[in-house]
């Protein structure tokens, strides 16, 4: 069963049926916002009526086609809500695999065998770096040379 809010029920409108589902008697963030949450009942397979579509020729979308496809402000709040969960599991994750693996003072791993295989990774970027940092370099000192002070 499709678990929906009460916004996404008023953006279907008549399209589905729809039972009540009690969600902010399960989730407290759902019932600190007040939002209450819709089950989409079972449909039939094949409808009674299939629904008549117009196709149209012209170029400009029409009113309810730009309605459709205009973003809906409470999934951007949900989706927001869901990267800032996912971020903060993974900051969480990161920092106890570091305490785990990784000598804080040194910054090795604490395992030989994995230390071993990072330093015989080869560095891909590495003569790049070097180029850059050797062009940058140059920047600076003809700079310093052409704007230097004679004494």
């Amino acid at each position: 069963r499709v678990h929906i809010s009460g916004a996404t029920l008023k953006c279907l409108g008549e399209e589905y049926e729809t039972e009540e589902a009690f969600g902010e008697e399960r989730s407290d963030l759902l019932s600190q916002y007040h939002i209450k949450t819709y089950f989409i009942k079972q449909q039939d397979e094949f409808p009674k009526e299939m629904p008549r579509i117009r196709v149209s020729i012209a170029r400009k979308p029409s009113k309810k086609s730009k309605a459709a496809i205009a973003p809906v402000s409470t999934s951007c709040r949900f989706d927001e809500i869901n990267k800032r969960v996912e971020h903060a599991i993974d900051v969480r994750s990161s920092d106890k695999l570091r305490a785990a693996y990784i000598n804080e003072l040194t910054l090795t791993f604490k395992d030989y065998a994995i230390e071993s295989q990072y330093r015989n990774l080869r560095d891909e970027v590495f003569t790049s770096t070097i180029g850059c940092s050797f062009i940058v370099m140059m920047f600076i000192l003809s700079v310093q040379v052409l704007f230097s002070v004679p004494e």
